[in-house]
């Protein structure tokens, strides 16, 4: 993810609090079973910490590379409040750096836990929800405020962490967000602005003011909720129904509507 797309859904979404943890240990016991059998060695290659290294001292892997981890503290969507999303960026000997984001339970400096690692796909978040459940009391509009803001979340955490074949969905809640989608999209810096002509399809009216999710409560059930919604994808903005299935967090789109497009990005110097 981008720093401008993690600067305008941080707050939201993740909470992040930054942790004084500057390294991880692993267990022999848990990188056997994060290599599904793998035996022991003094040097171990694992996908998300880099380069572990054996330590006699406290019998454990400890990662080679600088570590700074954060954890999201606002991230209460699902049943098991022990589970934490965390955040790693990882200083490469070169250098450059890369940030990573998986689940954990319990805490980071003591990893029991195989962490799911968030890859841009669907698979580690479905699996998750399969586990471990969205948060949500099955009777579903008893606590209709606490279920709208967890279905609400999860909507939006989704697409924010899933790319597809051709680009990613960002669902569109407040108008200023399609500025920082399209700086984004189009990697203009912070201290420019950009100018762009919306395209407005022939059949669209016009962008109402309130864009924020909408439940439509006659086409939910017991079964799945359905939302009217406002989507960025590449340069277009769309209205579309999204259906979650919220026993399996299964997400859906519907009767996608291309409302306009933007046309003639350019940056501007900020005044």
């Amino acid at each position: 993810m981008k720093p401008q797309e993690e600067k305008f859904i941080t707050d939201e979404i993740y909470g992040w609090e930054k942790l004084e943890v500057s390294n991880i240990t692993i267990s022999p016991e848990l990188v056997v079973s994060i290599n599904e059998g793998f035996g022991y060695t003094d040097i171990l290659q694992y996908t998300l910490f880099g380069e572990l290294i054996w330590d006699e001292e406290s019998n454990s892997y400890e990662s080679k590379n600088k570590l700074t981890f954060f954890k999201g503290t606002k991230f209460n969507i699902i049943k098991d409040d022990s589970l934490f999303l965390y955040k790693m960026i990882q200083v490469l000997e070169d250098g450059t750096s890369v940030e990573t984001r998986f689940f954990v339970k319990g805490d980071i400096d003591n990893l029991s836990s195989v962490p799911v690692e968030l890859n841009g796909t669907n698979v580690p978040i479905y699996k998750i929800i399969k586990e471990y459940e969205l948060a949500l009391d099955l009777k579903l509009f008893n606590d209709r405020k606490h279920n709208l803001m967890v279905i609400h979340k999860y909507i939006k955490f989704f697409f924010y962490n899933v790319t597809g074949k051709h680009g990613k969905f960002y669902i569109i809640e407040d108008h200023k967000e399609i500025d920082n989608i399209l700086k984004n999209r189009h990697e203009v810096d912070d201290n420019k602005s950009i100018k762009y002509k919306p395209i407005i399809e022939e059949d669209a009216k016009e962008l109402p003011t309130d864009i924020t999710m909408e439940l439509q409560k006659e086409q939910s059930d017991e079964k799945r909720v359905v939302l009217l919604a406002y989507m960025m994808f590449q340069d277009s903005l769309y209205k579309v129904y999204v259906i979650l299935d919220y026993r399996t967090g299964l997400l859906s789109l519907k009767d996608e509507k291309k409302l306009m497009t933007y046309t003639e990005i350019e940056e501007n110097e900020s005044k």
